[in-house]
């Protein structure tokens, strides 16, 4: 007959090779085996220990397995500490790829609700990352960024050029909405002259609609060379007794 101290002895060493099958299986370098994990639990009826499962989110944050993570928690149910976060966070910043960081940031926020401790390292990734998103008019990518980092844009040349060549873009596909929010979020205005070359775009398509809203975001009407460009155009389309429906503007550009 196995005596009291024996077998909590053997529940101790059955425990603490269970607790080594899971990290097996938490710090694979391919994927989580969450079938063998669930019958591992189901056989043994041991469920891995925190320390196991903090050791299982910190392998798969720096790896950027936010779908592992999340299975993870679901099989757990243990929430990650902020330290394995933090070192998510930190293999996140020191990516080549701006986009796995910018994407891997948001997705890693917004699983965990712990915002990234910022130092001089992810100031740069994220820095790198609004210029990128201007670039490439992700402009709602950005502002979750923002959300995420609770770090604005920094401006500077650099930041200055990608942020123009935002509004080229957001004027030639005459999306001034997101114009609007270009501005918002870098407080930076287009170059002078670009809001003409836009009212001349809306004018050549009869966007006249698009040329109110852009008198609205940049508060600068047409000049009088652009409307007398127009003015035989105006008349067709609205009559002779009628003006173009644009509403006062602050100064002209």
């Amino acid at each position: 007959m196995i005596s009291q101290n024996n077998l909590s002895t053997l529940e101790g060493m059955l425990d603490e090779d269970v607790q080594k099958t899971y990290l097996n299986y938490f710090e694979s370098e391919t994927a989580y085996f969450f079938d063998e994990t669930i019958k591992l639990k189901e056989i043994t009826g041991i469920a891995p220990s925190e320390e196991t499962v903090q050791r299982g989110y910190i392998r798969c944050l720096e790896k950027g397995w936010i779908d592992s993570a999340i299975k993870l928690r679901k099989f757990s149910g243990i929430n990650p500490s902020e330290e394995a976060v933090q070192k998510g966070y930190s293999k996140l910043f020191e990516e080549k790829d701006i986009y796995n960081t910018i994407y891997g940031a948001i997705e890693l926020k917004e699983f965990s609700g712990i915002k990234p401790i910022i130092d001089e390292k992810a100031k740069e990734a994220v820095q790198r990352g609004y210029i990128k998103c201007f670039e490439e008019c992700e402009i709602v990518t950005a502002v979750k960024l923002k959300e995420a980092t609770e770090i604005g844009p920094v401006i500077d040349e650099k930041m200055n050029e990608a942020v123009q060549k935002g509004y080229v873009t957001f004027f030639m596909y005459n999306l001034i909405d997101r114009a609007v929010k270009l501005k918002e979020l870098s407080g930076i205005e287009p170059i002078k002259g670009m809001a003409q070359r836009k009212y001349v775009r809306c004018f050549d398509w009869g966007h006249i609609a698009d040329a109110v809203k852009l008198e609205v975001f940049a508060g600068v009407a047409p000049t009088k060379e652009v409307m007398q460009k127009y003015s035989a155009y105006f008349k067709r389309i609205l009559g002779k007794e009628k003006q173009v429906l644009l509403l006062p503007a602050k100064k002209e550009c």
